[in-house]
């Protein structure tokens, strides 16, 4: 029984559904906002929801629940390679990442 009990309080949190909250600057236009909710939806298989809390003068605001930390989620985003942008991670805490949207070109 120990052994059982010590193997779950053991298993790593990386395995939990986590909440991060995605700051991203620099997004000019609603296409872009768009393009990136499919890119997170569609691209990035460990993210289980997208929900976008407010685009205002330039910054979108995106709550992610996503099934590994935000360090794994910030080297996806960087890995990403939309079509018209890049995505750049300016900063990254255990439940948020700052993010600065780069037109290809830049």
């Amino acid at each position: 029984l120990i052994p059982r009990v010590l193997s779950k309080w053991g298993a790593p949190v990386r395995d939990q559904i986590q909440r991060i909250q995605l700051v991203i600057g620099n997004v000019g236009q609603v296409w872009q906002v768009a393009a990136i909710k499919k890119l997170l939806r569609s691209n990035i298989k460990a993210i289980k929801e997208v929900i976008q809390r407010s685009f205002v003068s330039g910054m979108v605001v995106f709550d992610v629940r996503y099934a590994k930390d935000s360090q794994s989620l910030a080297e996806e985003l960087t890995l990403a390679n939309p079509q018209y942008f890049k995505l750049k991670v300016v900063g990254v805490t255990p439940s948020k990442l700052d993010v600065k949207l780069v037109e290809k070109g830049s």
